[in-house]
């Protein structure tokens, strides 16, 4: 048992420490983003971190006898859920390149035959000296954080085997042991099968390079012909493609020859529409703010933003209202 006097030692420490663990994971937090783009990982839902209350420090404290705060390693925590499992590998590397890493562990490997298919990567980590060399940062460099890494898949079981309590075999009622099992193995599945659907998009991508015979649009032929025939630098992170190839269709734009026609027969109103946007917003500070990267490099339309500057210039507001109206019926039914 921790005895009182070391409680009173330990929430000194707490209150010392926290305010800079909330620090670090704030500041780890708001260098992801550019991390996570260069080394192409796909989050599926936001970052989650969290600081350890008093409250639960005091009881693994008392359990574990804890002397020190620094002794806890996942005092301070961050989670990473991907998308797709390729993104595991890419993520791994960006943290053992960007972080000192201390501690990796698969937590699968701790499962038995009797425990069902929880899996995750946790990594004890802190911050390179090239963190601590910026100021802001140079007190950190002492703190430990836990990442928790794992697939969206992942994270729906962890997530609901937590809640039912389903960890274990021997846990569950035997009526639903068949059930808990197919379900662990169908998100198992899940991960496996969108690892398949990304292996054929880049075979069907590669291929379309070699097409001689212009195919009907899709998005994924669509993003490539924009990003083949419009500026590269106008080109945005998370077009939606799908919503913009509801549009063409219904305006009978439906094959890739069609579409470069449409938009080689417009640029002269492509250029003006980005010309016009570029001298209000870089003219407004309010409006500048909003993206001042693409405005600072001479851009404001995404592709997807640029084909409807033409579809304007070809179609008056209530043709265009209309169009927007349908796609957005039509999207919301399906």
């Amino acid at each position: 048992m921790t005895s009182d006097s070391n409680f009173e030692a330990l929430e000194a420490d707490y209150n010392r420490i926290s305010p800079l663990a909330q620090r670090l994971v704030d500041a780890i937090e708001a260098e992801m983003p550019s991390l996570l783009e260069r080394y192409g990982v796909s989050l599926g839902v936001p970052i989650e971190k969290r600081v350890k209350d008093w409250a639960s420090l005091k009881n693994k404290a008392e359990e574990k006898e804890r002397s020190s705060i620094e002794t806890i390693r996942d005092f301070a925590g961050m989670r990473f859920i991907v998308l797709f499992q390729r993104d595991l590998a890419a993520l791994n590397s960006l943290i053992i390149e960007n972080f000192d890493s201390e501690e990796v562990e698969d937590v699968a490997t701790r499962l038995d035959t009797s425990q069902f298919g929880y899996q995750s990567t946790h990594y004890i980590v802190k911050l390179k000296p090239t963190w601590l060399g910026v100021p802001r940062y140079a007190d950190l460099g002492a703190l430990n954080v836990e990442f928790q890494v794992r697939t969206l898949a992942q994270h729906i079981w962890a997530a609901a085997s937590h809640k039912l309590q389903y960890k274990q075999e021997a846990g569950v009622p035997p009526p639903l042991r068949r059930t808990i099992s197919r379900v662990s193995a169908l998100l198992e599945t899940v991960d496996l099968e969108l690892s398949r659907v990304l292996s054929e998009r880049e075979i069907y991508v590669a291929e379309l390079n070699n097409t001689v015979a212009q195919t009907k649009l899709n998005v994924t032929n669509l993003e490539q012909v924009l990003a083949e025939i419009l500026p590269l630098a106008n080109k945005g992170k998370n077009e939606r493609y799908d919503q913009l190839l509801i549009e063409l269709s219904l305006l009978g734009i439906s094959d890739v020859d069609q579409l470069k026609n449409f938009i080689n027969g417009n640029r002269e109103a492509i250029v003006e529409g980005e010309k016009q946007q570029l001298e209000v917003h870089s003219t407004k500070e309010r409006l500048a703010k909003r993206d001042p990267e693409r405005i600072a490099a001479g851009v404001f339309y995404t592709h997807t933003g640029l084909v409807r500057v033409a579809l304007k210039a070809n179609y008056d507001k209530d043709a265009i209202k209309e169009i927007m109206d349908q796609r957005r019926e039509k999207m919301s039914s399906d």
